[in-house]
Order: C-alpha cells, then sequence, then structure tokens
C-alpha cells in the first residue's frame, strides 16, 4: 500500500525526517501512519518554569559576597600570610604572588584555616 498525499498540517516536518518539528503531527517514514500519542504529548507539552529570576538574583549575590571576601582575604594572604603557611613561599618573587592570588582568593575559607592555625 502506498501512502497518499499528507493533509494539510499533517506533512513531513519539512527537514527529510531528521529532526522533528515541535508541534506538528508526524507519519512514521515506512507506513504513512500518523504516531497520535507522541503528537498529542508534545502538543500538550508547557514549557518548564525554571528557575525564578529573584532565585537567579540570590544565588549571584551569595557568589559575588564570596569573592569579595575572597579578594579581601588574599590581598594581606599574599603579601604575609603565604610565607607564614608554607614556609617554601617566604621568599617568593612579585609574579608567584601574583600567580598565587587567584588561588588565594578562591580558597580563602581554607587558607585562612590553615593561617590561623600556623599562628598558634
Amino acid at each position: 500500500m502506498v501512502p497518499g498525499p499528507a493533509a494539510p498540517g499533517l506533512g513531513s516536518s519539512g527537514n527529510n525526517g531528521d529532526l522533528p518539528i515541535p508541534g506538528r503531527i508526524e507519519r512514521f517514514p515506512l507506513t504513512g501512519t500518523i504516531d497520535r500519542t507522541r503528537a498529542l504529548t508534545r502538543l500538550n507539552r508547557r514549557p518548564s518554569q525554571g528557575m525564578t529570576e529573584p532565585v537567579a538574583r540570590f544565588i549571584i549575590t551569595i557568589i559575588e559576597a564570596y569573592f569579595a571576601c575572597g579578594v579581601l582575604f588574599a590581598i594581606p594572604f599574599v603579601l604575609r600570610g603565604a610565607g607564614k603557611v608554607e614556609p617554601v613561599a617566604q621568599g617568593g618573587t612579585w609574579g608567584f604572588r601574583v600567580l598565587i592570588f587567584p588561588g588565594s582568593m578562591t580558597l580563602w575559607p581554607y587558607l585562612l584555616y590553615r593561617w590561623v592555625r600556623t599562628g598558634r
């Protein structure tokens, strides 16, 4: 049995069957029959709400506060604290201190713990 021409709006997706277009009813490529269950679930699907704006703003505020504390910690740590926490870093050059600044800004809670612990 050869399938007849497709009814308007029920034809193929227009891209040779590679990717379906959402909202269109598709035909099986070999038999020409309509997959109604797949088509109906696509038409009835609601778009996901995702993350709301206040939640996203809250998360960004927390991240900004974390890195602000990191910058405030990293400046004195790079200048004085790195040599106390790790004796090898005492004779470090300015290039070395510039290189450890981003890491000390990111890992500031752990480095603060180590700096306080070595002060005892």
